[in-house]
């Protein structure tokens, strides 16, 4: 019997390795019948559930699978994996974090944690925005691909039951269009619609589908447990209303009183006023006068000196007029002789550029044969599997070309870099200059395909996928790109 379990399980998985996931299931149900308490069978069959996204089925296999193996971390892998399916985002994070206490260095697992929180803040970010009432904030995430159940408060509050209790008629819509449960109950019971009716918000209600009558039994004690809930709830509310009142009507008072002792002053308190305000008015009145009369004064001052400096500027003219006959005479020769000098100078700097640009044409072309010659050098050391020498010398042409060069030939170079770091497993230096090439040369699929090559080096196969994608968009029949997306699609699935 072992030996026919141990044979539906090496069926089940080939069928899971050429991606058929129904074949697989079918394998792992007969291998299960049989031998009940393998941990490993009803892992690879969470994972074959998984890959048809059947999540709940996935999610009891994983569980099957912890409860025969609490010390394995691949359960817990498939545990986190079947949660995330379903969108039950915090629970993945923490199953991740059981498994990872079994294996720390799991590089997957920890992996995982890391996109799942990205996932998770994204739902955050969503429920947020419904709290506040920003429907192009709530549209906008929606748009992106963020669930509107996705996140939900430690009171089983939805982004929908937030936005129904404050009364946002457009949000409430807006999440409804996005797929929100308007049927879904918080903690104490409470749905969308009892928020809203609650909170006297009838727009909100004519927006949300018509709530079915709880049944007697469960239902009914939780609608019991929602309406005691609304009704401490309400009693806060007016209590707080009762507060507010009574401190207006404090400063109501206060103003009263105050307006009451002006009343008293009667018409000595107007004639005050009165008195001052025309006081006021004089010393205004004075101030502008005096200025007037200072500016009239320096006008006058001004003009007197003026005509003294006119007189005075004549005849300085006649003698400056002497002086400059003989002063132009002067200009005009040394105009001449530095004219003579200039061109003189224009011509030796003329000559010693032209000079320069040909040494600088004839160094540029020498580098550029230096550099050719140590592609090729490269080329024949990586062909030769010498990727140590490939990386030197590609590194070599680099240097001459400047690294940071967005060019046609330093693309190339950072191109067969990589692939030489990534022969020797050195895969973040690998992407780092596969991401280079793809900066210079976007729309060069090969530069994908390196960069794809050091992301499965790294495991983080999704992304390898991704991008030997983008290698086949531009270049549809590259076999390295199949063949390479192949091999990382089924390193995903084998997680």
């Amino acid at each position: 019997m072992a030996s026919a379990a141990e044979a539906e399980k090496v069926a089940g998985n080939a069928a899971f390795r050429e991606g058929r996931f129904k074949e697989a299931v079918d394998h792992f149900n007969r291998a299960i019948t049989l031998d009940c308490s393998n941990a490993v069978l009803f892992s690879n069959r969470s994972g074959a559930y998984a890959s048809i996204s059947k999540f709940t089925e996935a999610l009891s296999d994983a569980d099957s699978a912890i409860a025969l193996r609490p010390d394995w971390a691949k359960g817990y892998s498939r545990r986190a994996a079947a949660l995330y399916g379903l969108r039950r985002y915090a629970d993945a994070i923490s199953t991740y974090k059981q498994g990872l206490g079994f294996d720390p260095g799991n590089a997957q697992m920890l992996q995982a944690v890391a996109d799942v929180t990205t996932k998770l803040q994204e739902a955050k970010a969503l429920f947020d925005a419904a709290v506040e009432g920003s429907l192009a904030r709530v549209r906008e995430l929606l748009r992106l691909g963020s669930g509107p159940d996705d996140y939900v408060s430690e009171d089983g509050t939805t982004a929908l039951m937030m936005a129904a209790r404050l009364g946002s008629v457009e949000v409430v819509s807006e999440l409804m269009g996005g797929g929100a449960a308007a049927a879904r109950r918080n903690k104490a019971g409470e749905t969308a619609a009892s928020l809203a009716r609650r909170n006297g918000h009838e727009a909100v209600i004519k927006v949300l589908p018509v709530e079915e009558r709880p049944s007697f039994g469960g239902g009914f004690f939780a609608a019991a447990k929602g309406l005691a809930t609304s009704a401490a709830t309400s009693a806060r509310e007016i209590a707080e209303l009762a507060k507010m009142k009574t401190a207006a009507a404090g400063v109501k008072e206060l103003h009263a009183k105050e307006a009451g002792g002006t009343a008293t002053m009667g018409e000595e308190y107007a004639a005050v006023i009165k008195n001052r305000e025309e006081r006021r008015r004089r010393e205004e009145a004075e101030k502008v006068a005096e200025v007037l009369a200072t500016k009239r004064r320096a006008i006058e001052a001004r003009l007197a000196q003026q005509a003294e400096e006119d007189d005075l500027q004549l005849l300085r003219q006649l003698a400056l007029n002497r002086q400059k006959e003989e002063r132009e005479k002067q200009v005009e020769a040394a105009r001449h002789q530095e004219e003579q000098r200039a061109q003189q100078e224009a011509q030796a700097v003329a000559a010693a550029a032209e000079a320069e640009a040909a040494r600088a044409a004839a160094e540029l072309k020498a580098a550029e044969a230096r550099v050719e010659q140590l592609r090729e050098d490269g080329n024949q050391a990586f062909k030769s599997a010498q990727y140590v020498e490939a990386v030197h010398l590609y590194t070599q042409a680099l240097q001459l070309t400047s690294e940071g060069d967005a060019t046609s030939a330093s693309s190339v170079l950072f191109s067969n870099r990589s692939g030489a770091l990534t022969a020797l497993q050195k895969y973040p230096q690998a992407l780092a200059d596969a991401e280079r090439c793809v900066a210079a040369r976007p729309m060069w699929a090969k530069g994908h395909t390196r960069r794809a090559s050091a992301l499965h080096g790294l495991k983080r196969f999704m992304d390898a996928i991704q991008s030997f994608d983008e290698a086949l968009t531009l270049e549809p029949g590259s076999d390295v790109a199949i063949k390479g997306r192949r091999v990382s699609s089924f390193a995903l699935a084998q997680e």
